[in-house]
């Protein structure tokens, strides 16, 4: 999909930074961040997810709706991450104790 520059206001780089969440010790995603998301994509799955954004005459821009678009095909991409199995006596003992305190 497109972005829809009829119904979607457009974002600069820049600006669009202030939509996605901080990162480590609560630092600020750049806008060549966004822009490698752009241009390079991010791999998840062996999937290339790309983010949408248009060439105006001052430079790239993109939506809040494209963010969105981006993030969930993110996530759905990656919903198939297996979990480490548990061993079963680690497990057995987990059962046993919530049992011991009369939680289950």
């Amino acid at each position: 999909m497109t972005i829809d520059i009829s119904r979607e206001p457009l974002l600069t780089f820049a600006k669009a930074t202030r939509y996605v969440p901080k990162r480590r010790l609560g630092r600020a995603v750049r806008p060549s961040t966004i822009w490698r998301w752009h241009k390079r994509g991010v791999v998840v799955d062996g999937n290339r997810v790309y983010l949408e954004a248009v060439r105006t005459p001052s430079g790239h821009a993109t939506s809040v709706a494209a963010l969105e678009r981006f993030f969930g095909r993110l996530t759905t991409q990656s919903t198939s991450v297996a979990l480490p199995a548990v061993p079963p006596c680690i497990l057995n003992e987990a059962v046993q104790n919530l049992d011991r305190d009369g939680i289950r």
